[in-house]
């Protein structure tokens, strides 16, 4: 039996809505035209891809696996659509631009806009769904070039540095932590702890609290940095961003910063592409508009927000 794109859309809906017909609505069929779909391709490929539950269509392995390939084959051929809508536009191409931190908003877009003007016929897309896992996008191919604040090392994947920036703790003025000319890592374990990312991707959490064996008493994730910096100045919890981004508000008044050890905590930026993607023309201008202007252009938004 050779698979059809109607057989994986059928599988692909019914294990997001864990039945046929929820299924057969979000396809705009009916339901037994979803049920027969699914006996057909049981019955060809002799295996059974769901378990009839009262409540929900629950896959099996093989359905698991047939899932997992239908959500690959249907991405792609979505990028392929595209694609071809692009060049039937007058475009060259897709370039898919990912972050792994919502904070590059406040420099990226300047320089994307550069881009857009430098190579006007590349239709150029921010996936901001990639956030959470943008190494395992780019190897998935669902981006073309992500912004990290770690090297992947992998052997597939070239990684040029762009800036070094360096966390700080953001505290709210007369926190008893602002009497110390830095803080140590068990400063944090009686504190609420406020994240812009996933614990899992947080660099502070990483890099700084687990190898010293200490956890915050609570942690929570806030994704925009004006509603981090408006609980912290409420007493509500403490956090740690760049040292540029809060400027404007510790030269304000309200907030304070304190240094990470007295060192610091350091935080290395990369653009980072598949190695059989980064001869393209648009992943090699993009990646070059980066390296050139990226640390200027953070260095522009530090003296916006401390309003130089």
């Amino acid at each position: 039996m050779i698979l059809e794109v109607r057989h994986l859309r059928v599988v692909q809906a019914i294990v997001r809505e864990g039945s046929v017909t929820k299924a057969a609505e979000s396809l705009y069929l009916t339901q037994p035209a979803v049920s027969h779909t699914l006996k057909d391709i049981e019955s060809r490929l002799g295996v059974q891809l769901f378990r009839r539950n009262r409540k929900r269509m629950e896959p099996t392995p093989e359905g698991l696996s047939l899932h997992a390939t239908a959500e690959r084959v249907l991405s792609e051929l979505e990028c392929a659509e595209e694609n071809l809508q692009s060049f039937k536009a007058g475009k060259r191409g897709v370039l898919r631009v990912a972050t792994q931190c919502y904070t590059c908003y406040h420099w990226l877009p300047r320089i994307l806009k550069r881009f857009e003007e430098t190579v006007p016929a590349v239709d150029l897309q921010i996936v901001p769904e990639a956030t959470n896992e943008p190494v395992e996008a780019l190897l998935g191919e669902r981006v073309d070039l992500v912004i990290l604040h770690h090297n992947p090392q992998h052997t597939g994947i070239s990684a040029v540095h762009l800036f070094d920036d360096e966390m700080v703790a953001i505290l709210p003025p007369g926190h008893r932590l602002t009497a110390k000319e830095w803080i140590e890592p068990e400063d944090f374990a009686a504190e609420h702890l406020l994240l812009h990312t996933a614990p899992e991707e947080s660099l502070l959490l990483s890099q700084y609290l687990i190898p010293a064996g200490v956890r915050p008493q609570r942690i929570s994730q806030l994704s925009l940095t004006e509603a981090i910096f408006e609980t912290v100045r409420a007493g509500l919890g403490i956090t740690a961003v760049a040292s540029w981004m809060a400027r404007g508000e510790v030269e304000a008044g309200n907030l304070c910063t304190r240094r990470l050890a007295p060192k610091g905590l350091k935080r290395r930026w990369y653009a980072a592409s598949l190695r059989k993607k980064e001869g393209l023309e648009s992943v090699a201008e993009l990646t070059r508009l980066l390296q050139k202007e990226a640390g200027t252009t953070v260095d522009r938004c530090r003296l916006a927000a401390a309003g130089e």
